[in-house]
């Protein structure tokens, strides 16, 4: 299904979840990522030198999000602290706002609410949405402590997804809340995937997908889930699930049943994952980032690749069976050719 495009290192710390791509002179994907020390790097490989370059946050980064706002022709970088939240214009190296949020910013997230594009700020029981100036232009309350924001269509309408630590996802239509589903764990993760469908990931493991309220599959490990996304990456049409885990588990799964269609074990943890054309090369491929800033890009193949080790194991024991079979017919039949035998010269 997909084979190994290509692999660098950036030799940074990512943390974990806190990569984004974007276009941030409107044109070719650079990659900002959250470090340590307050700092976020981002590398440009479309520019001559392509060197990171370092934005100094100097407080404890949780949030990192990248696209364009109202008004605005090229990505901007949206960075989230504890109690703040910058919008800062990577182009032009300047801010655009940076303003406090009251009720603390522990997850973020860029998206159309009331038709406009607005960043979106979980926190302490309530979520908030700025404006390209920083002006607050979106307000709800939500039943605990936001961890999970995302987006899926819904009979060609938007909805709004808010997973929290009371282990509930939220379903709403700008301000109005439609649905309340209860889950086994708290929230991690959202990603849209066909009409009616999402995908989420619980801090106990789990893996899953939703039509609307009903719970179409879900699969379980001891490891999380650090980030996914998705894309149809098979090209049958239809999205599948892109997910990395704490393990190094690089997977992408079934929409309708959770198949595991690809599997990749990378040595460190994935901090992130996407489905982005970062090369340019009129192609997107699955991409993982690593905790240690390892970049390792998957195109789709013809033949399948993945799991060449597994395979090969399992041919092999098929190839041990069959000739433990073959042995074992061959001294079957040379016994009842010598019993045959016998009872020839006998009579």
């Amino acid at each position: 299904m997909l084979s190994p495009a290509y692999t660098f290192d950036l030799n940074q710390a990512v943390l974990s979840s806190l990569a984004t791509i974007g276009y941030f002179d409107g044109n070719s994907p650079c990659l900002a990522c959250g470090t340590t020390g307050g700092k976020v790097f981002i590398h440009s490989p479309h520019t001559p030198n392509s060197q990171l370059s370092y934005l100094n946050i100097n407080k404890t980064i949780s949030g990192l999000v990248s696209g364009k706002l109202e008004n605005s022709e090229r990505d901007m970088l949206l960075v989230a602290s504890p109690s703040s939240l910058m919008v800062y214009d990577v182009n032009s190296n300047s801010d655009v706002f940076n303003t406090d949020v009251r009720d603390g910013a522990f997850t973020l997230a860029l998206g159309n609410v009331n038709n406009r594009p607005l960043a979106l700020v979980g926190g302490n029981c309530s979520l908030l949405g700025f404006d390209s100036t920083g002006e607050e232009a979106f307000w709800t309350v939500t039943g605990d402590n936001v961890t999970a924001i995302g987006f899926y269509n819904r009979k060609k309408a938007q909805r709004l997804l808010v997973g929290s630590e009371d282990y509930a996802i939220r379903v709403f239509s700008n301000e109005e809340m439609l649905e309340e589903i209860e889950e086994t764990g708290v929230i991690t993760g959202f990603s849209g995937l066909s009409d009616g469908k999402f995908a989420y990931s619980l801090d106990t493991g789990v893996l899953g997908v939703y039509k609307n309220t009903h719970r179409l599959w879900k699969a379980s490990t001891k490891y999380k889930v650090t980030s996914m996304t998705s894309g149809d990456v098979n090209g049958d049409g239809v999205p599948e699930i892109i997910a990395g885990w704490s393990n190094g588990k690089l997977e992408i799964r079934a929409e309708r049943k959770g198949e595991c269609l690809f599997k990749k074990m990378i040595k460190k943890p994935i901090a992130k994952v996407f489905y982005e054309d970062y090369r340019l090369e009129g192609q997107n491929q699955v991409i993982a980032c690593t905790t240690s800033g390892s970049i390792l890009g998957f195109m789709k193949s013809e033949a399948p690749q993945e799991n060449q080790e597994e395979q090969l194991l399992e041919l092999t024991q098929q190839k041990e069976a069959l000739l433990n079979q073959i042995q074992s017919s061959q001294k079957e039949w040379q016994v009842n050719f010598y019993q045959q035998t016998q009872k020839y010269y006998a009579g």
